[in-house]
């Protein structure tokens, strides 16, 4: 949509990288190495192809395996074996080795016990929340006000339009996937959870900032609406956040529901558990 010149050759090199990764999780190629180069090399062509590289993050993201090498039964029943081959009491100049051995195979089984996608998120999180985001935030995070109109800038179409897109898409869009996926059964809301939370955590992501900022910057050549469309941002957000941190707000904390639980049930000793009595 941004791309000016596009490069064919590059573009399919890409794809091809990219179906080498699929392949590779589907034949059982666990090595998180490999992935990294082959990323790297996906990301370089992606790159020089004139489509913007953040789209191969967001490919290879899709392609990474989301389910564990071994399933809870499986590592529970693979650990335990691991553990019954202790022999603490044992004398044997070869029985440290035994445990070396075994605790290296008990690490191995725990990693594997672990998605790939969730190893990558742990790793990758705190480099990201520390350091990748508040760097870009600081880098675009300037907005010119000098010389604006804020009243005209703020009622201009592309101001209304990016913030109506931050509340109302992420409101409804994030709500109405939840309840697609609930009424088919491809998922289910938590415990305790109702509606109005999940209303309320999706007007919360409508509060945007990087990403925001940089299509902006992507769409938009000018000064004024850049700095029209910064404004719609901030406005959005806002809106988003005041509207989340309301609908939130009125949601029962777990202590609030297991008081308004012993209440209903009439017990009125505050320690008493809410399990009925055997019959």
């Amino acid at each position: 949509f941004y791309t000016n010149d596009l490069s064919f050759a590059y573009l399919v090199a890409s794809l091809v990288g990219l179906a080498i990764v699929y392949l590779s999780q589907r034949v059982g190629i666990r090595a998180i190495g490999f992935y990294w180069v082959l990323g790297i090399v996906v990301w370089f062509f992606v790159l020089e192809s004139g489509v913007h590289a953040t789209l191969a993050g967001v490919a290879l993201g899709l392609l990474t395996p989301i389910h564990a090498w071994y399933s809870d039964s499986e590592y529970v029943q693979r650990a335990r074996w691991i553990l019954d081959r202790y022999d603490m009491e044992s004398t044997a100049p070869s029985h440290r080795e035994r445990v070396d051995a075994s605790a290296l195979t008990l690490s191995e089984v725990a990693k594997e016990s672990v998605s790939p996608l969730d190893r990558l998120e742990t790793f990758l999180h705190p480099w990201s929340s520390f350091l990748i985001i508040p760097v870009f935030a600081l880098a675009n995070a300037g907005v010119r006000i000098v010389d604006v109109d804020l009243y005209e800038a703020a009622t201009s179409p592309v101001a209304l339009g990016v913030a109506v897109g931050l509340l109302v898409g992420k409101m409804f869009g994030i709500t109405l996937a939840t309840w697609i996926a609930v009424r088919t059964g491809v998922g289910k809301l938590p415990r305790r959870t109702g509606w109005r939370d999940i209303l309320g955590l999706a007007s919360i992501a409508g509060i945007g900032f990087t990403v925001s900022l940089f299509i902006t910057e992507l769409a938009y050549s000018g000064p004024p609406f850049i700095d029209q469309a910064k404004i719609g941002i901030f406005i959005g957000s806002g809106l988003a956040g005041f509207i989340g941190y309301a609908l939130l707000r009125r949601s029962k904390t777990p202590e609030e529901e297991i008081a308004a639980g012993r209440e209903r049930l009439g017990l009125d000793d505050p320690n008493a558990a809410l399990v009925p009595p055997a019959t």
